[in-house]
This record gives structure tokens, sequence and C-alpha cells, in this order.
């Protein structure tokens, strides 16, 4: 969500998007209490009876990303930095001071971020996901599947399985549901219905619930370049929406 307002306010003014990784951000970050750790092979067997004292994250360390997140008061994903400015000028500036303390990939204009593929026309912005899904459908064998104009059939109910779901069933279901999820919940809310339904049938999904499942991925074969666009007029005021069940 923090994402999609950056981007929505960088449309809405007209200002510049861009992106700077942090090269082996980790080892930057110093921890607020060292950490025992074994000696390292080479060293373990000339001092057995020793360990080490870890002062500074290293990646694999569960306080790594917290530890380097403190250190900056940007918009971080770990090593991913979004900087928005109206001034090019100001976005050198800070990816200057930057580079002086850290080893960093200066890539320009924000063309991808977190799967999510970042493009500029008619002083819009545009994310899309059509990369990822493509992605997901070789990875489940569907990318020759035959598209469909809706994510879901209408006259098809979705109502609670009976019967009994193997193992292997379940966690296949489970993960197209997860990869789905993320796609609803960057760039495609117009398959949210749909998912929320299918997701209430996790823990023991029917033959009608993975042939509803396999109609959203045929959907998304037809219409994987859709985009959520942010406009010049986009309000930055912002609304919330909720509903009682």
């Amino acid at each position: 969500m923090s994402f999609k307002i950056f981007v929505a306010i960088a449309a809405a003014e007209g200002w510049f998007l861009h992106y700077i990784d942090i090269m082996t951000a980790f080892l930057y970050a110093e921890l607020k209490e060292p950490i025992e750790i074994e000696l390292p092979e080479g060293q373990r067997e000339e001092h057995p009876d020793q360990i080490g004292l870890l002062m500074k994250t290293i990646y694999g360390l569960k306080q790594s990303p917290r530890e380097w997140t403190n250190s900056l008061y940007v918009i971080v994903y770990i090593d991913d930095l979004l900087v928005l400015s109206s001034s090019e000028e100001e976005i050198q500036v800070f990816k200057d001071t930057v580079s002086k303390h850290f080893d960093t990939t200066d890539k320009g204009v924000l063309e991808r971020y977190l799967a999510i593929n970042v493009f500029y026309k008619d002083n819009s912005i545009y994310l899309s996901q059509s990369d990822y899904i493509d992605k997901i459908l070789t990875r489940f064998g569907l990318e020759n599947c035959k598209p469909v104009h809706t994510p879901i059939d209408k006259k098809q109910a979705l109502i609670p399985f009976d019967g009994t779901t193997t193992k292997l069933q379940i966690k296949e279901f489970q993960t197209k549901i997860g990869t789905l999820i993320w796609l609803m919940v960057s760039t495609r809310p117009d398959i949210s219905f749909v998912v929320i339904k299918l997701a209430r049938h996790t823990t023991n999904p029917s033959e009608a619930h993975f042939q509803a499942l396999k109609r959203v991925f045929r959907y998304l074969t037809g219409s994987k370049y859709l985009a959520i666009s942010f406009s010049r007029d986009t309000s930055q005021s912002l609304s919330g929406y909720c509903d009682a069940d």
C-alpha cells in the first residue's frame, strides 16, 4: 500500500521516482546485542573450545532486516530504496550521500519493484504484473491454457466439500491461492472476489474448487496486460471504506 501511495503522489504532482539498491546492506548495520556464533571452518579445529561474537548483522539473521531499516528513513524494502522528489537534483544529492556510506546500485527511474512493472505514458504511471503472471502460468503448467473473459462462472456455487482431499492436493491449492493473493493485493483487484471465495476452501478443496481456481488463471492469460493507472488528476485525499458482514 505504501508503494502505491508513493506512485499516486508521483503521478499527481509530476514528481520523479527513482530506485536504489544497496549492495550487501545487512553487513552495514550493527547489532544491539552481540550474538554468540560457532567459529567458521578452518578456525574451529584450531580453537575447539572457543566461540565468536557477532557484532554486525549478516544475511540469514532474523534481526538483519529490522536493524537495517532503522538506519534509513525513506520508503525501503530490505535493501531497496525508493526516492521521490519534485527535483532530480535533490534525488541525486540523496544518492550521492547514501553512496558515501554504502555500496549502491543506481537503477535510475523506477521501472520494476517487487515483481511489479512500472511504466510511464501521457503524464500517467501504470503498474502491471504481466511478467509475474507469465511466471506463475509457466510454474503451474498453464501457459497454454485457453483464456476466458471473466474470472468466475456466475452459475457455479463454491460450497464446502464433504469429501476428503489429499495433502498433496491441499498444498497445491494453497500454493496457487497464495500466488493469486499477491497479485490481487498488488495490481489486480478484479480477481479479489473469486480469490477470497476460493481461499475459504484451502483446507479441503474439491474438484469444483480446482476448476474454479483454474478459471482464474485462464482469465489472467487473456488479461495479463491490465494495469492500475495513476494520473495527474489523482486525488491526494485518502478515502477509507468498510463493510459489515
